[in-house]
């Protein structure tokens, strides 16, 4: 083909563009993940499901302390085994909970 019929090809093609169909509707965007910001995402959403997550670790932790507690059969290894694991347990579910407060005043402090 000649630098001509390219030409006339292209604008051929460009002289159909009007008859094409125009969507007057306009495309939206979803937020899929519902919080307007980074804050919101942190203490309304990461914060609550690593609570659970700790919540539920710390509960299954300190059924097991108890168990290692009825199963030491009087050994004091095992005894102080056991107390170690209640107190960790108990720890990390206070941890827990204090990162949760530590980040809502954090955040109210910030946001004002």
């Amino acid at each position: 083909m000649n630098k001509k019929n390219i030409i006339l090809l292209a604008v051929g093609l460009l002289s159909f563009l009007p008859l094409l169909p125009v969507s007057a509707v306009s495309p939206t965007l979803t937020n899929p993940i519902n919080y307007d910001n980074f804050s919101d995402l942190i203490v309304l959403g990461i914060i609550p499901a690593v609570g659970v997550i700790i919540g539920s670790l710390g509960t299954l932790m300190i059924i097991v302390s108890g168990f290692l507690f009825l199963t030491s059969s009087g050994d004091p290894n095992k005894v102080k085994q056991a107390k170690q694991a209640l107190v960790y347990a108990i720890l990390g579910i206070l941890i827990a909970i204090s990162a949760g407060a530590i980040t809502l005043v954090v955040n109210s402090i910030l946001t004002g």
